[in-house]
């Protein structure tokens, strides 16, 4: 009788089996949440050390301009003057009006000042002026401030001729094809550079020059002031160089006609008129 445990033959090929390994016991999945959370951190702390940096390398006329423009505010009127429309309301006219800017008008400087401030990153020699570029929207529309700072001035002392030309061409050429009319003014600061009107109105005359030699048509202008240092860009620091700036202001209202379409305009006027018939003259 044949045996029930045959024995393999000598070239039998032997039978591998594979198991899991199973996790032993008591061993806990490693917890990779923390490190996220951990991350999250980091990326917000390298933020905040950003900011912090931004804020103390930036101009106090920089920090000015962005605070405020978090905190408008209504233009007062001068001492002893009334406002205009306290007058019309106690003269039983119109109820004044608010002289806050319209966001529309908010956006637009915003939109402008990106668009000036990547021109000048642009030219690596306008570059390190883009700070002293300002955008203020106001109640007669959006004024375009260039002001000194102690280490980079926009004109040398008492004198009229711009240090950086460039920066007004670069302004003529994102300003030359809006509609608005411009009003050019020069300040000075509180120190004194000689007679500071006849300066600031050279400094205005010599801007209004290059934008106009810029591409601005004549007609676009309204006005082009000296003010000297009776209205400082940081009245409590008078003596500041930031208050020894320029001021492009374009105004919230179309350009004048110019001479030719005025007169064509009076003889279409003219040929309207009615005559005593009541027949259109012809």
């Amino acid at each position: 009788m044949a045996s029930r445990h045959l024995r393999p033959a000598a070239n039998a090929r032997p039978v591998i089996r594979r198991r899991a390994r199973q996790t032993p016991r008591g061993v806990r999945p490693v917890n990779v949440q923390w490190k996220v959370a951990y991350a999250d951190f980091a990326t917000a702390m390298m933020a905040f050390f950003m900011l912090l940096w931004l804020i103390s390398s930036s101009e106090k006329v920089s920090l000015q301009g962005i605070a405020d423009y978090f905190t408008p505010s209504v233009a007062a009127p001068a001492a002893g003057a009334a406002a205009e429309g306290d007058v019309a309301f106690a003269s039983g006219g119109p109820e004044p009006v608010s002289l806050a800017p319209s966001d529309k008008t908010r956006a637009r400087a915003e939109a402008l000042l990106r668009d000036i401030r990547t021109a000048f990153a642009a030219d690596p020699d306008l570059a390190p002026l883009a700070d002293n570029v300002l955008l203020e929207p106001a109640a007669d529309g959006i004024h375009i401030q260039l002001t000194d700072t102690a280490l980079r001035p926009m004109f040398a002392e008492g004198s009229a001729v711009p240090l950086a030309p460039d920066a007004f061409r670069t302004i003529a050429a994102r300003i030359g094809t809006l509609p608005n009319r411009i009003a050019v003014e020069g300040h000075t600061d509180s120190a004194g550079e000689g007679d500071d009107w006849q300066l600031s109105a050279r400094r205005a005359v010599a801007v209004r020059d290059i934008l106009a030699a810029g591409g601005v048509p004549a007609d676009r202008f309204a006005a082009v002031t000296g003010r000297a240092a009776s209205l400082p860009l940081l009245p409590d620091t008078p003596a500041r160089p930031e208050n020894r700036r320029i001021t492009i202001i374009l105004l919230d209202e179309p350009p004048a006609l110019a001479p030719g379409a005025v007169a064509s305009a009076g003889r279409r006027a003219v040929q309207a008129m009615p005559s005593q018939t009541g027949n259109i003259a012809p």
